[in-house]
């Protein structure tokens, strides 16, 4: 995906992958992510991740449990209530991936907020609109 630097994912004691939120790169490598999934897998002319892939991860998937409220859950992402689209990766203590295809536009939200709940606290999706609102305008 055109990454600038090597990124990592944090392992326990034993050795084992985590998951929610142990994937470490930077903020620029993280944009890319979000580039790579508005893009359906695709850097440049090159496809790197089939769009099937892409497609089926930022599918609703409704044969598995899912939260109560908003957002539900695809492959690997969260997907919103107004999705056509729109996806997002969501880490531990409100950070944040925001990928919204119909406004062309990627935001990579960093976070320390322990007390951040999964959401990734309800100011984001606030923070996320109006941005992606005066980019629109522009």
């Amino acid at each position: 995906m055109g990454a600038e630097a090597p990124a990592y994912w944090i392992k326990n004691r034993r050795g084992e992958e985590g998951v929610q939120g142990v994937f470490a790169a930077t903020l620029r490598d993280y944009a890319r992510l979000g580039l790579l999934v508005m893009t359906k897998g695709k850097v440049g002319d090159k496809q790197i991740v089939p769009d099937s892939w892409i497609n089926q991860m930022t599918t609703l998937r409704l044969d598995k449990p899912q939260p109560r409220g908003q957002p539900k859950y695809g492959l690997h992402i969260w997907i919103p209530q107004a999705a056509d689209g729109r996806s997002m990766f969501l880490g531990t203590n409100g950070q944040a991936i925001f990928i919204d295809p119909i406004a062309e536009t990627v935001i990579v939200h960093t976070a320390n907020s322990p007390q951040a709940s999964f959401d990734g606290n309800a100011h984001l999706y606030p923070l996320r609109d109006a941005i992606v609102k005066v980019l629109k305008t522009q």
